[in-house]
């Protein structure tokens, strides 16, 4: 039987803590230096392995078993990869000659699913670089689609979609390469292609999109993780008729997509935190965890103009924009999506992800 990583792990690091407290005298505010010499004392002296591990030997098999799940994992990454090479080539547009030796792997970029499975990049000795996820990516090839159909009925500016192979059980994506903006004209049709993409997630009823979800590459927002393009309404554990008549009205707008201002991790001390992708992280309430501030930290979901993320303020017409002209489209050309084999169809062959309730619940 497996063991449930993900219902001790808060166990486990109150755990680690006590026993770098007990065997550290350093301040409380000097976590970093702390942990720096727990490290340093931890690789330099086999004693301290056999000490912490007789004391926590639950600890011990969960670092066993997350080794030997990485090794299956990376294993099976790296067979998919060799049986693939040509395909990819093709498929993502990519030069034989920069698929050559695999330098680096980064991961896991994300929560980690199915007993260690968890996406990662590929990053090659020619600099190229490619995504691997654990999972269809149909998802992502639908969303693709649903933009090329948008372009082929004039929607402008063109919105575009990072290439895609799909194969089922797992998946390859284009890397996505952030860049900047070279004019305020350029973040003005960033902002109008991200209302474009906003209604197109809006007809798909998809949900989970945060600002953890999009990379601004130049004047194109990229969306890269769609694992919730179809959602599931779990509705709400409220039974107070406001309560339930306010769910339903969030659940059937776009605010349930997550793109626009949306507050979490907030009470009546903490004001929490705007989680949407249209504005800044910075300056996050102290009740967010520590590490989720520092990933949060770069805005890379924001256009950069001269080094300088920039928010909505001020393009706020021209995503309202994007969005009303990609609606009025849909209406225009409905026949398009509800006729036999149109895309409302094509949905039936996209896997997507179950939230029966909030990551941050368990």
């Amino acid at each position: 039987m497996d063991f449930d990583f993900s219902e001790t792990q808060e166990q486990l690091r109150d755990a680690v803590r006590k026993w770098v407290d007990r065997a550290y005298s350093f301040d409380r505010r000097r976590a970093a230096a702390r942990f720096v010499a727990f490290r340093d004392e931890v690789t330099a002296a086999p004693r301290w392995h056999r000490e912490f591990f007789t004391e926590h030997p639950v600890l011990a098999r969960l670092v066993r078993q997350l080794v030997q799940q990485w090794v299956l994992h990376a294993g099976t990454m790296m067979r998919r990869f060799d049986q693939d090479r040509d395909e990819l080539v093709k498929g993502l547009d990519i030069q034989r000659e920069t698929l050559g030796r695999v330098q680096a792997i980064h991961g896991p970029l994300g929560d980690v699913h199915r007993r260690g499975e968890a996406v990662c990049l590929l990053e090659f000795d020619s600099g190229a670089r490619i995504i691997y996820k654990p999972r269809s990516v149909s998802p992502e090839r639908m969303f693709g689609r649903g933009l090329a159909w948008f372009a082929s009925r004039g929607v402008a500016p063109i919105v575009e979609s990072p290439r895609v192979l799909d194969y089922s059980s797992y998946g390859w994506c284009a890397y996505i390469e952030p860049a900047e903006c070279d004019s305020p004209d350029a973040v003005e049709r960033f902002y109008k292609r991200f209302g474009v993409q906003l209604c197109l997630l809006y007809m798909f009823g998809a949900r989970d999109v945060f600002a953890d979800n999009v990379l601004a590459s130049g004047e194109h927002p990229c969306l890269h993780d769609l694992e919730c393009l179809i959602a599931y309404d779990r509705g709400t554990t409220d039974t107070r008729p406001a309560a339930v008549a306010a769910s339903a009205l969030l659940r059937g707008s776009v605010l349930s997509i997550g793109i626009l201002p949306q507050r979490a991790r907030g009470n009546d001390l903490e004001s929490g935190v705007n989680i949407g992708a249209l504005h800044s992280t910075a300056g996050l309430s102290s009740s967010i965890p520590r590490l989720w501030r520092i990933v949060r930290a770069a805005d890379s979901h924001l256009p950069t103009v001269d080094g300088r993320r920039i928010g909505i303020e001020g393009f706020e017409d021209a995503f309202v924009s994007g969005f009303s002209q990609a609606y009025r489209t849909v209406l225009q050309f409905r026949d398009d999506w509800t006729r036999p084999g149109g895309l409302l169809e094509e949905l039936a062959h996209v896997d997507s992800r179950v939230l029966v309730r909030s990551t941050s619940d368990y």
